[in-house]
């Protein structure tokens, strides 16, 4: 009798459970069941449920196997482009997508984007691939518009919050922005100071640098013959590392990217060569020579019967390397003057031709390393 009472006092109490009484844990697990698209209604269910959705828990859980996507977007239309890579074949195809935020894409990192609000000209937003969960920065101290500048997303290890850096104008130094600070403003740090070259007027602009080293290290190329500039997100510390060999290099001979995590340095030495050098040692400026390649020695797989301009794999000095994959494996590049992109295998030592690419537009590459796209941005 007294095993009876008791069942039916627990039952009791069950009947005024409700799901606010569920721990953080189970609610990750049940949420992450529900699709992205779903996600962003049950974000305005209370504060609790958006607190929860909004984090990186969930957003672990509520994804595919992680791949990284290769966005393409014109600088002038601010159209997306995803490009896909056939490895084996080393044949590109480029597919519209519109399931990007609007604007201009700045960075990219973990499953967040920064890009330009296009509704407030000095705007900047950063966004969750996953539930689209948008946060609106505060104007730059430097009344910034956002169109000749340079600005990026890191996260800090250490402080464990996510940091933009930004720079407007040599004199105004850099901006620095934590996301998540109670502050909620922007931190100005003085320099970088840019060397000056003769002759070169105010043709300079800052470009959105290269991010590596798990997005805490930022390089610019800042029209040097002799160095590039870094910004560290951990020590808020700017350097300027010299180019390899300790030597000048004419500034539109050499570009940057990013190559298995490391800074990468190309240097055009002449129409049919270039050289490859990887920044080994940040703190002590070393730089290794990972290959030199030679129009001589690579295989042109583009075959085109009777067009004889089309086989001739085109002058070095007007490719511009846009991107690097598979640790630097591959290397895309875009040609200066026609619609053309190019992908290279630097195993295999094999070019490759792609279209696709509008003649009279710029294009940003980017690698956005999120789960998010195989499910909640494809619905």
């Amino acid at each position: 009798m007294g095993n009876k009472t008791r069942q039916r006092k627990n039952d009791q109490v069950d009947k005024h459970k409700n799901i606010y009484d569920l721990s953080e844990d189970i609610m990750i697990k049940i949420l992450s069941l529900v699709s992205g698209k779903t996600l962003q209604n049950l974000r305005c269910i209370c504060k609790w449920w958006n607190k929860i959705i909004s984090e990186n828990k969930l957003i672990a859980r509520n994804t595919l196997p992680f791949q990284p996507i290769l966005l393409v977007q014109s600088k002038q239309s601010w159209k997306n482009k995803v490009l896909e890579l056939d490895e084996k074949r080393l044949e590109v195809k480029l597919k519209n997508t519109n399931k990007f935020p609007a604007g201009k894409i700045r960075s990219s990192c973990n499953n967040f984007i920064l890009h330009n609000n296009p509704n407030d000209i000095k705007g900047l937003l950063l966004t969750n691939a996953v539930t689209k969960f948008q946060v609106s920065l505060p104007h730059c101290p430097s009344d910034c518009p956002h169109r000749a500048c340079g600005v990026a997303l890191g996260f800090n290890p250490i402080e464990k919050n996510y940091t933009v850096v930004h720079i407007y104008a040599d004199g105004f130094g850099l901006e620095i922005f934590n996301v998540g600070c109670s502050e909620n403003k922007w931190k100005r740090i003085r320099g970088p100071i840019r060397e000056r070259i003769q002759g070169e007027g105010d043709m300079f602009y800052w470009s959105d640098p290269i991010s590596t080293k798990e997005q805490t290290l930022f390089y610019w190329h800042a029209g040097s013959n002799n160095h590039v500039i870094s910004f560290n997100i951990c020590d808020e510390k700017w350097r300027r590392i010299g180019l390899p060999g300790g030597e000048s290099i004419y500034r539109r001979k050499y570009s940057l990217l990013e190559m298995g995590g490391d800074l990468c340095l190309m240097h055009k030495v002449s129409k049919s060569e270039f050289d490859i050098w990887i920044l080994k040692d940040h703190e002590g400026q070393v730089w290794s020579k990972k290959l030199s390649v030679s129009s001589s020695m690579v295989d042109y797989l583009l075959r085109d019967p009777g067009n004889d301009r089309r086989n001739v794999l085109p002058d070095f000095d007007k490719l511009v390397p846009v991107v690097s994959l598979r640790s630097g494996e591959i290397i895309i590049f875009q040609h200066r003057t026609t619609s053309c992109g190019y992908v290279y295998d630097t195993k295999g030592m094999a070019f490759n031709k792609f279209n696709g690419l509008h003649k009279k537009e710029d294009y940003k590459f980017l690698i956005h390393e999120s789960y998010s796209y195989t499910r909640s941005w494809i619905e």
